[in-house]
């Protein structure tokens, strides 16, 4: 059997419509493995299907397992996948209904040995899709997601792989707000966890952990959004990690409710103070005289930016002849914040610079997110024109009816706008998108409902910052 190759320094793509990513089913971790080893064989030119073959061996490297039943659980893996199936919901004419894919057709696994020195050149699955998968797998060219397979092999739970996914379709945004039920209906969890503080201890803080320390992505936060005392959605703050801190090893963040181990905490912790007391000991020790052991002390509850302060205070006050006792100032000054004429300055240009910044960033995020949000609008547009001509006929001629002053002014003769006319005009056919959502609501509603309030909030941070 031939296979193709990826040789794009090592990295395999992972390339799956949203539908998908969002689709309800649940795999255990090694249907996971043996399902995302398939989608990483996937090529983008890919036009059909092919039969994959999975080596255990390649199994075994990528995800690092150490199993001598490893080829059983590979062949369990592929029958229970057999019958497993994906559920789609998608919206039409108001209501909200569901397709329901067969994931595999076929597969070809090792039964039994009967010549041990065969084994090992056996160990392998061939499979082959069931082709109803196409639209979520090939030739996507709108509303997919595409990471790196290196940035899931480590993950110990299939529901891990699935918050990761929903957190990459928001990558440019940097946040994604999701409700408990919803993530519990995809994952097929809504008899599991009827208590919120299990499944978050059982789902959400192993992602967490997982997300963190193995992938390109960091999570910063993850809100529980309350109706009551009832927790209804969890809002999570994410971004890219930069390959700096990606090859650096940066030890991942914790959530809060997730301690990490006494002795873990108190390297960490010992580490910083080191760290600080080098970084500073010429200045503090040598200049201003304050004894080792006490500025090991006053570490315990200090950080960069207030030491940085604390010298620039002192020095200061040592430029102005007030000073008596030059290391029982600068203590004072680092345990009180001290601050002088020029620190205000220093902090209200920290404070201007922050601030241009944080609307820069506002104003690219919000420049992202509409440029996402027009896409998706396209491309159900073109779901809909796709299969009923009749939409962008009735959408012309609505536009037509509705822009006469527009028309008039220019000089059209509307009698005389072709069809081709609307499609290449920029100006006729954003009328006629608007038009098209204008009069097929439902079909846009989820994608209304997910980036209206998102870009509302932006434009109202942005009016408050520029005053």
């Amino acid at each position: 059997m031939s296979q193709k190759t990826k040789k794009n320094k090592g990295i395999k793509l992972i390339k799956k419509s949203n539908d998908l990513i969002e689709a309800r089913y649940r795999f255990d971790i090694w249907e996971t493995r043996v399902f995302t080893s398939i989608l990483s064989e996937i090529e983008q030119s890919d036009e059909d299907f092919r039969v994959y073959r999975v080596y255990l061996r390649d199994i075994i490297k990528e995800f690092s397992i150490n199993n001598g039943d490893a080829y059983e659980l590979l062949r369990q893996a592929t029958h229970s996948l057999m019958n497993k199936k994906l559920y789609v919901n998608y919206e039409q004419e108001g209501v909200i209904r569901e397709k329901i894919y067969h994931i595999i057709r076929k597969a070809d696994v090792m039964k039994s040995v009967l010549d041990e020195s065969k084994r090992k050149v056996n160990e392998y699955v061939d499979i082959s899709i069931d082709p109803e998968m196409k639209p979520l797998l090939l030739e996507l060219k709108s509303r997919f997601t595409t990471y790196d397979l290196q940035n899931v092999v480590k993950f110990k739970s299939s529901y891990t792989l699935r918050i990761y996914e929903h957190l990459k379709q928001y990558e440019k945004i940097g946040k994604r707000t999701m409700d408990v039920e919803y993530l519990k209906r995809i994952f097929e969890l809504t008899s599991e966890y009827p208590l919120f503080a299990n499944f978050y201890q059982k789902v959400i803080e192993p992602a967490y952990r997982d997300i963190n320390e193995f992938t390109d992505l960091t999570i910063t936060n993850i809100e529980k959004i309350k109706e009551g005392k009832r927790v209804e959605s969890l809002r999570f703050t994410f971004h890219s990690k930069s390959k700096e801190l990606a090859k650096s090893g940066t030890r991942a963040l914790l959530p809060p409710s997730v301690k990490p181990e006494k002795n873990e905490l108190d390297t960490t912790e010992h580490a910083r103070k080191d760290q600080l007391f080098l970084q500073f000991q010429s200045i503090v020790v040598g200049e201003f005289g304050v004894s080792p052991t006490v500025f090991l002390s006053e570490l315990e509850n200090c950080n960069e930016q207030r030491l940085e302060q604390a010298v620039r205070v002192t020095r200061r006050a040592l430029q102005e002849g007030k000073l008596k006792n030059t290391s029982g100032f600068f203590i004072e000054a680092l345990r009180r914040e001290f601050t002088d004429p020029k620190e205000q300055q220093i902090k209200q240009k920290q404070s201007e610079a922050n601030k241009k910044a944080l609307i820069r960033s506002l104003e690219i995020q919000l420049e992202e997110l509409k440029e996402q949000y027009k896409a998706d609008i396209n491309a159900q547009v073109r779901t809909l024109t796709e299969s009923n001509v009749q939409v962008t006929l009735d959408a012309i001629e609505a536009v037509k009816d509705e822009s006469k002053g527009y028309f008039a002014l220019k000089g059209v003769n509307t009698d005389k706008l072709t069809l081709n006319d609307f499609r290449e005009d920029k100006i006729l056919r954003g009328l006629v998108i608007l038009q098209i959502q204008a009069h097929n609501k439902s079909f846009f509603r989820t994608i209304e409902a997910t980036y209206q309030p998102q870009i509302q909030a932006i434009e109202q941070e942005l009016k408050l910052l520029k005053g």
